[in-house]
């Protein structure tokens, strides 16, 4: 299909309600601010200037009630799935390289992990997107609606958003109203803003290198634990990554650090 009628496909999908954007035969989105521009506004959408390209296809980040179960058999996800029960049927698309994309309804909010098994990554509402017809190589197996997840499907991904980092130091260099002292807070400050700008290939390392460092100021009283982890989360989350990694990566450095107490020099 050539860019014109791609995008003619595109404000179709926008007027049903679909967040859509333009992206590469590559799959990388050509809008500034990636998947999360995805946009149901058809003025907004028509704007973009990236469904002009030779190859243009659809993003389309899934509803805040939706999850797509991505099967790449390349990469084993046949056998992953052969694992659990059967999926349900429901809407499905065939990708370019012959995997699958499973749509299923989910309660808004709910929170999951990233990844079933090898070859099975789990897409949702601002953690990823999928490629959706009437783009090249993308077809409908089933336009169906879409079926409720299942519950071992949710008993296997949801995950629970929480760290306990443990008890304060005992004495704290700050008020109880406050996250930190003044020199814990400039150092979770410059950590934030690190991991804020990390690029992709090194954000898990970025996170524990930056957890372990604010886990040692903890210790040494001059951050409170839960609220500093609670802001590391956050941004782990919001540059991609997904939850319950995180929280595994989170965990390891912050307890290396507080096991080397460091406070600010006096």
């Amino acid at each position: 299909m050539k860019a014109e009628g791609m995008l003619d496909a595109a404000l179709r999908l926008a007027r049903e309600g679909v967040a859509v954007f333009p992206v590469g035969p590559d799959k990388a989105p050509l809008v500034s601010g990636g998947f999360h521009a995805a946009s149901t506004d058809a003025e907004e959408v028509a704007a973009w200037t990236g469904w002009v390209f030779e190859g243009v296809m659809i993003g389309c980040q899934p509803a805040e009630n939706q999850v797509v179960i991505d099967v790449d058999p390349r990469n084993g996800g046949d056998n992953t799935l052969a694992l659990f029960p059967a999926l349900p049927r429901t809407r499905t698309t065939k990708t370019r390289s012959d995997g699958r994309h499973y749509w299923l309804t989910i309660e808004p909010g709910t929170e999951m992990r990233g990844k079933l098994g090898p070859g099975v990554d789990v897409k949702r509402h601002g953690k990823g997107y999928v490629v959706i017809p009437p783009s090249a190589g993308y077809s409908y197996i089933v336009k169906g609606r879409m079926a409720k997840c299942p519950r071992w499907l949710l008993e296997e991904l949801t995950v629970s958003r929480s760290f306990t980092p443990g008890e304060a130091a005992t004495s704290p260099r700050y008020f109880p109203f406050q996250t930190g002292s003044p020199y814990g807070m400039a150092a979770l400050k410059n950590g934030l803003a690190e991991l804020r700008d990390v690029g992709d290939g090194g954000r898990h390392e970025t996170l524990n290198k930056v957890a372990f460092g604010l886990g040692m100021l903890s210790a040494g009283g001059e951050l409170d634990p839960d609220k500093t982890c609670e802001a590391l989360l956050d941004v782990a989350v919001e540059i991609g990554l997904d939850e319950a990694d995180a929280v595994d990566v989170l965990r390891r450095g912050w307890f290396a650090g507080v096991k080397q107490p460091r406070s600010a020099p006096r």
